[in-house]
């Protein structure tokens, strides 16, 4: 038995074809695609290990702390004044941020709340560029609204900016 899923993967079912009731919008093309190259993917991850590198030389240095790289999938965690703390690393190449965010308090929420995952005390969004003003109004919003403990960083030469502050003083 197909179902219409199974016969869209396979590209049996014409998407732009006109939906019920007479609308002429195309229904979504659900045919798989390459996203990436090999070649971006391996500069994105070298920026991306620049950034965990540089974030954990920053956190080891402000927070005397003995910070652990891609534990568990989560990108940097560490323990300060007894408070544990985890961090979601995001490169958007300084241009789109909404994305990036989008993707990482989505990660940070599975983290934090998926069944025998142990809740963080902070949660830090690290970005390779400095987030817009709309940027942190929904972080904002965020913290604020549901009462999230997240904090969004960004580099700043050697140290780190952080909105709307750091969470706990050094």
């Amino acid at each position: 038995l197909k179902t219409p899923y199974d016969e869209t993967r396979h590209g049996l079912i014409d998407t732009s074809r006109e939906v019920s009731g007479g609308s002429s919008d195309a229904l979504r093309n659900e045919l798989d695609y390459q996203r990436e190259t090999p070649a971006s993917k391996k500069m994105i991850e070298r920026l991306h290990d620049s950034l965990s590198n540089l974030f954990r030389l920053w956190v080891e240095r402000r927070f005397a702390a003995n910070a652990k790289q891609e534990k568990n999938r989560i990108d940097l965690t560490f323990t300060h004044s007894a408070k544990r703390n985890l961090a979601e690393l995001k490169i958007c190449y300084c241009s789109e941020t909404r994305h990036a965010i989008r993707e990482a308090v989505g990660q940070l929420f599975e983290y934090n709340y998926y069944p025998s995952n142990e809740e963080a005390d902070y949660w830090w969004l690290v970005l390779d560029c400095e987030p817009s003003l709309t940027d942190r109004k929904y972080i904002s919003v965020l913290i604020d609204k549901y009462r999230i403990p997240l904090t969004i960083a960004w580099p700043n030469g050697d140290d780190f900016k952080a909105y709307p502050s750091l969470p706990f003083d050094a």
